[in-house]
């Protein structure tokens, strides 16, 4: 199956995603993230966005890691990522002069859009996902149209589950015990629970997940 363009943009039907790594990347213009940043978005997303830097030598150009001074980083630059996000989403960012500067206008602008009302039809369409292990995102909802049952989070996840808050307003809910059932690893749904510091560095979410809005679960 050949790529199309589109594939690889920011769409407004990632805003969670896109709200996760605005709380961990904030306005930051300067860094150079690990791939990692962006397991949560369709892997188009994360190879458009990551490429090998070279440092050039000078006090501005030079690229450093904990370690110490290195002659190339291959990564996800925080600014043309900000950049990128605004740019696929029609935000007005105000032109400035410095990449710190220029970083706070893109932020600026992308939590503007975050903090807007959304419209009906987009809450319906993306208020709850059930993450499959397979990478599939399927959208779901409650039975009587407003909150899920017990019945229908254990039917979704599989059994017994365990909540994680990924903000105020979203939820996941997963197989408390999908390890020891040695259920698939679901890589979308882990780093996504990982963006949003809901688990540990490392951990793994095993098997289905469910997101939804925190008023869709009672």
């Amino acid at each position: 199956m050949k790529t199309k363009p589109t594939d690889s943009m920011f769409t407004p039907a990632m805003r969670e995603q896109i709200a996760a790594l605005i709380e961990r990347i904030g306005d930051d213009g300067h860094t150079v993230w690990k791939p990692e940043v962006l397991d949560a978005f369709p892997p188009a997303v994360r190879a458009r966005h990551t490429r090998t830097y070279e440092s050039d030598g000078s006090p501005k150009g030079s690229l450093t890691t904990n370690a110490g001074p290195v002659d190339e980083l291959r990564g996800v630059y925080g600014l043309h990522v900000l950049g990128a996000i605004c740019s696929n989403l029609g935000l007005e960012a105000e032109g400035a002069l410095g990449r710190g500067t220029q970083a706070r206008k893109y932020t600026a602008a992308i939590r503007a859009w975050l903090a807007a009302p959304v419209a009906p039809a987009t809450v319906e369409l993306v208020a709850a996902v059930l993450m499959l292990p397979d990478g599939e995102k399927r959208p779901v909802a409650p039975a009587d149209g407003r909150a899920f049952t017990m019945a229908e989070a254990q039917g979704f996840v599989g059994g017994h589950f365990e909540v994680l808050r990924l903000t105020e307003a979203r939820l996941m809910l997963l197989n408390e015990e999908g390890k020891l059932l040695h259920l698939p690893a679901n890589p979308a749904a882990t780093a996504l629970a990982q963006l949003c510091r809901a688990v540990f560095p490392g951990d793994c979410i095993c098997g289905p997940a469910l997101v939804c809005d925190a008023s869709q679960f009672e």
